[in-house]
């Protein structure tokens, strides 16, 4: 407190100056008055401030019905000639014939110690998919199953050709 007694007198003015400011502001932006809060709306003519209906000109309510109808032309074709079914082909399979193919997983049966593969086969057209054990000799679309192999699954087709898959990596 003796520190602010040994202000020079300018510091002093200058300090209350700066208060009166700050009160007055004060006053200004917080104190309203009860007058102020009271409005009177005997002044407010609403006829004078109506608005017109909202209305659209011509032109733009023709270019709107032309663009509608141009949405509505390019969506049919699309519609009709987009019969691709929803479900995609199994990513990493292999076509064999009309059927897609993966391999899942090669296990061992332990009852009976043989090889067995866990297959996804799907429908080329249909999309259909199904989780079928597969051993050797089983047949998919005239491919037969014909080794399993520790990664690998080869399929015989009726020419002879051998296709191998590997284990699908996910």
């Amino acid at each position: 407190m003796k520190s602010a007694l040994n202000l020079p007198l300018s510091a002093k003015l200058a300090l209350l100056l700066f208060t009166l400011l700050c009160v007055w502001d004060f006053s200004q932006r917080v104190w309203v008055s009860a007058d102020a809060s009271m409005r009177d709306t005997t002044v407010f003519d609403p006829v004078a401030y109506t608005l017109a209906a909202n209305e659209m000109s011509p032109a733009i309510t023709e270019w709107l019905a032309e663009r509608e109808a141009r949405r509505q032309a390019a969506a049919q074709p699309e519609n009709e000639t987009s019969k691709e079914p929803a479900i995609p082909l199994l990513e990493g399979g292999t076509n064999l014939g009309n059927m897609r193919v993966r391999v899942r997983a090669i296990y061992t049966a332990t009852d009976s110690q043989t090889r067995l593969a866990l297959l996804d086969i799907q429908s080329i057209e249909q999309r259909s998919v199904e989780i079928i054990e597969a051993e050797e000799g089983f047949t998919v679309d005239s491919y037969q199953l014909e080794a399993i192999d520790v990664n690998t699954v080869a399929f015989r087709s009726a020419e002879g050709e051998v296709l191998t898959i590997p284990v699908f990596d996910y």
